[in-house]
């Protein structure tokens, strides 16, 4: 049963916002591998910090970034 609780409060945590090394420090874990078995990213939450993270990169209205890649050639 405290087993469940804790998978549950570190998911909430994580999936609400909180570093996982903040969650790591609660749950006391000695190693953040540990920590992040106990807690499950969710797809929503994954998709938000994507958009967020690229709203970053290129603004909105904004040219998105470009790259010169030469052309291969064999």
């Amino acid at each position: 049963m405290v087993d469940q609780l804790r998978h549950t409060m570190a998911t909430q945590l994580i999936n609400n916002g909180a570093d996982i090394v903040a969650i790591q420090e609660l749950l006391g874990h000695s190693k953040i591998e540990q920590t992040m078995r106990y807690s499950k990213l969710s797809g929503q939450k994954a998709r938000k910090d994507y958009y967020q993270a690229m709203e970053k990169i290129a603004p909105s209205g904004s040219e998105p970034p470009t790259v010169d890649v030469p052309p291969i050639r064999n």
